[in-house]
């Protein structure tokens, strides 16, 4: 099938690590010129350093219009436009509404939520005229609770309703926005939150798949949704999860029902 991605400029924010070092890595093998942001200088160099004549890193932090301006001033420079907003930066904290600190709460809602929206109207104008697309990465956190991640629950429900709400104000510029909303991946992000955990890997337990989701998996959703086999897909979140939801009934045991 032709996706029609080849030769598309895309902005990866996050795009070092995880999913979205995965996104970058996916839309690079589907022929796309790729631009990869991270707050880090260490590892945008790193980027840099594979002198790849369609990849390029941007240091920026999303919380930061200036920055972030700057970035997109670049890839218009570089690659005549923006076709593809990947808005998947975020971070994680594993505490409850009562015991996360203030700076804590703040940061966590301006890099999950507040620097989406702010990303998506800074590249709004570079994508119209051009058939383009934003995603968002959301989470399947912010449709089912925990007790251990309250605020980026709250982040992560508000990036799902802003994606759909997002894609009725821009139907009538042609621009398409959807979302993708993981389960357990296979992160540094997720490891690092649950080091309490002799194996990482009883967190995929409670899926249908039993087991966790590996990133790249989370980046072949993302170039679908981009790709022109998407063009009548807009306003949607694409779970990604091994059917972590499929079943609700407590009692069920995957593991007793083959």
């Amino acid at each position: 099938m032709n996706t029609g991605l080849a030769g598309k400029s895309v902005v990866v924010t996050g795009g070092t690590s995880g999913i979205g070092k995965a996104a970058a890595e996916a839309f690079l093998a589907e022929g796309c010129r790729v631009t990869v942001c991270d707050f880090r200088q260490d590892m945008i160099d790193q980027v840099n350093s594979r002198n790849d004549p369609n990849q390029f890193g941007f240091a920026a932090d999303v919380t930061c219009s200036e920055q972030m301006c700057a970035l997109l001033d670049r890839v218009q420079e570089r690659f005549g436009g923006v076709d593809v907003m990947v808005n998947n930066a975020g971070v994680g904290n594993p505490c409850g509404f009562t015991t996360m600190p203030d700076e804590q709460w703040d940061k966590v809602v301006n890099v999950n939520l507040k620097a989406v929206i702010s990303c998506c109207n800074l590249a709004i104008p570079y994508l119209t005229g051009r058939g383009g697309c934003i995603l968002n990465t959301s989470s399947l956190g912010g449709r089912i609770t925990s007790t251990v991640r309250s605020i980026y629950g709250v982040t992560k429900a508000g990036v799902s309703m802003y994606t759909r709400l997002l894609a009725r104000e821009l139907s009538g510029r042609g621009i398409r926005v959807n979302a993708v909303a993981p389960g357990m991946i296979r992160t540094d992000m997720v490891t690092q939150n649950n080091r309490h955990l002799k194996d990482i890997n009883v967190l995929g337990g409670s899926s249908v798949m039993q087991r966790l989701g590996e990133p790249a998996e989370i980046a072949a959703g993302m170039g679908f949704l981009a790709s022109d086999l998407a063009r009548g897909v807009t306003g949607q979140v694409l779970e990604i999860t091994g059917g972590k939801c499929i079943v609700q009934d407590p009692a069920w045991s995957w593991k007793q029902h083959p």
